[in-house]
């Protein structure tokens, strides 16, 4: 990927890969698997230690494998640290490494070897520890657990608020790979070694991971160049001291109808905080009016031949609109008689945003979206839906890689809402996760499109413009909740709170 100095990105990896990673550092780079084991436990052990400062009574449950490994190695660091340690595993035939850290408890008589009868009990003997180290499953989890290993994950969540809960790599439950999970771990922090997984920032997964540790445990130089990544940061560069309004373009938004001026206020609101140098509405007479008295630093341009909303050709919304960037339909309302307007404006080779209604009229056509030229697009999942064919379902369970082949196929940048937001061109996919409950509200979503509208405007390529929107969105709707709560924030306080770092 390009890393844009303002952008500051973390890399997440699949099951697979970091799969692929651990045995490229083992067999190529010649780094022990004990001591990668060793590396890993240490961080668990501080982790640990941070969540307990004091000495206390610890259970690790252990699967086979070596996540299981990672928790027997956690096990005796802690031990002699001084903590009552007792583990629980469902297997001792181990691989090599889990192997040699699970032989240290055979001299003990710390460990249990755990079967569906007698789980509980091991639960309910050890329900006075004050820390559970979960190591049950790893990443790899294909489907959903189910006899001894529900039992545990129900025992362990049974413990919450008596103990803390800390997970080696993921919460047991769920999938590396994109986050799902019918019954899982909840955990208080989860310490993953070397990359961050997928399934640790799409939901539900991202609720059940609770403070995530991402710990390099070793060296691995020459594997694959990344292709996901999560936003962590973000800074548009110092503005000229001999700027002027030309300096950083010109936005031109087609929004709004009678009923629905408030969301083409909304898109202007944000293309403003976020620092476009002049702004133009284009759209029907009663909003032209509204943006007059409400938005002064706007522009506003009457189009088409009815008052109360956009109804124009192709050939007259086209000639309408100048500028660097467009930013199209937030609150136009469906109106199939407006497809080809659409059809033609979004075929212009200018950067663009479109969202909302105008996603949904043009989804009654189909295959009109992808006539777009150099553009993003920002559905939520319902709109994608309508727009790819693809079941809902389906897109919940794997936002990234389905919005990923969309974005490749059609040649759009798509940013798919959601509690994380992904971003792909078909080849990058970024995941922003900034944001906040209280943002769940009508008008977040117009404010987004000014704000990546503006981006385009000064300059920024699609892919940056749509991660960089999202995220500067995102930091101000948590800002917003942190002023305010989850509850009270409105949209229009997320426009205010809008900053460019």
């Amino acid at each position: 990927m390009r890393q844009e100095e303002n952008a500051v990105m973390k890399a997440i990896v699949t099951p697979k890969m970091a799969g692929e990673i651990d045995r490229h550092m083992i067999d190529t780079l010649e780094i022990p698997g004990l001591v990668l084991m060793e590396q890993a436990a240490s961080a668990l052990a501080a982790e640990a230690m941070r969540l307990c400062p004091e000495p206390c009574k610890v259970i690790s449950i252990c699967g086979g494998g070596n996540n299981g490994g990672d928790g027997w190695a956690v096990a005796r660091i802690l031990l002699a640290h001084g903590y009552d340690v007792y583990v629980g595993a469902t297997s001792y035939e181990l691989p090599p490494d889990a192997d040699a850290n699970m032989r240290f408890f055979t001299h003990t008589n710390r460990r249990t070897l755990l079967t569906e009868e007698n789980a509980d009990e091991f639960i309910a003997s050890n329900s006075d520890a004050e820390l559970v180290v979960d190591a049950l499953l790893g990443t790899g989890l294909k489907r959903s657990p189910a006899g001894l290993f529900a039992k545990l994950i129900d025992g362990i969540n049974s413990m919450r608020g008596r103990a803390k809960i800390l997970s080696v790599d993921i919460p047991s439950g769920v999938s590396g790979l994109n986050g799902q999970c019918s019954k899982a771990v909840f955990a208080d922090s989860t310490v993953t070694f070397q990359y961050a997984k997928r399934g640790h920032y799409i939901y539900p997964g991202k609720m059940h991971t609770g403070r995530l540790i991402v710990h390099t445990i070793g060296v691995d130089e020459g594997i694959q160049p990344h292709d996901t990544f999560v936003v962590d940061g973000f800074r548009l560069p110092p503005r000229d001291k001999n700027a002027n309004k030309g300096t950083y373009g010109r936005l031109c938004m087609i929004a709004g109808s009678r009923g629905m001026a408030g969301a083409a206020v909304l898109c202007a609101h944000g293309a403003l905080r976020a620092g476009a140098g002049v702004s133009q509405i284009v759209s029907c007479e009663y909003v032209a009016d509204v943006f007059q008295n409400r938005v002064s630093e706007v522009m506003s341009k009457a189009v088409g031949n009815d008052p109360d909303r956009l109804c124009v050709n192709a050939e007259e919304l086209c000639s309408s609109v100048s500028g660097s960037a467009l930013a199209i339909g937030c609150g136009l309302g469906i109106h199939e008689d407006l497809i080809p307007a659409l059809e033609a404006v979004i075929a212009m080779d200018i950067p663009k945003v479109i969202d909302a209604d105008a996603l949904n009229t043009l989804a009654k056509k189909p295959g009109a979206i992808e006539k777009a030229k150099n553009a993003v697009i920002t559905p939520h999942p319902k709109e994608f839906s309508r727009l790819s064919g693809l079941d809902l379902e389906e897109i919940l369970a794997n936002p990234i890689e389905l919005a990923r082949e969309y974005a490749s196929e059609t040649g759009l940048v798509v940013l798919l809402k959601g509690a994380t937001t992904v971003v792909t061109d078909g080849d990058i996919a970024v995941l922003v996760t900034a944001g906040s409950p209280s943002m769940a509200k009508g008008g977040s979503g117009d404010v987004l499109l000014g704000v990546i509208g503006a981006l385009l405007a000064q300059g920024l390529e699609p892919l940056q413009a749509a991660y960089a929107g999202a995220y500067f969105c995102g930091k101000a709707g948590e800002k917003a909740a942190e002023e305010m709560g989850e509850y009270a924030p409105t949209a229009e306080d997320t426009a205010r709170l809008l900053r460019g770092d």
